[in-house]
């Protein structure tokens, strides 16, 4: 693991019509330490949705904030009793390579972190 994550960020609040190339930024971030009850994901798939531009033009994401996605990505570190190095889990890293779930990150009121079971299915 680097000790860098790749994200890409909303660069403006974006103008009516369909994203340009104006509308995000690539940037490169330290790589978050978990605090107690987090862990730290790496995004493995993103899932892009129509429904997302639209929370951008409406000012639900702000200018400088890592865009909003789910991913389904690998616990790489845990400080998390519901997480171990390895699992999969269904959760919303966003347009990065790296981000925390658990205590205080954002679920947007209804998308719970999930472990995913490989064995049941594939990722």
């Amino acid at each position: 693991m680097s000790d860098v994550n790749h994200a890409w960020t909303l660069a403006r609040k974006p103008p009516e019509g369909w994203p340009t190339e104006g509308d995000f930024a690539w940037n490169e971030f330290p790589i978050a330490e978990p605090a107690p009850n987090q862990a730290l994901a790496r995004t493995i798939y993103l899932w892009l949705a129509r429904y997302q531009w639209g929370r951008r033009r409406d000012g639900v994401e702000a200018p400088g904030d890592v865009c909003h996605g789910r991913t389904v990505s690998q616990i790489v570190k845990s400080r998390h009793s519901g997480y171990a190095e390895g699992d999969y889990v269904f959760n919303t890293n966003g347009w990065q390579e790296y981000g925390l779930l658990g205590d205080g990150i954002s679920v947007f009121n209804y998308m719970s972190p999930r472990v995913i079971d490989p064995a049941l299915a594939p990722i």
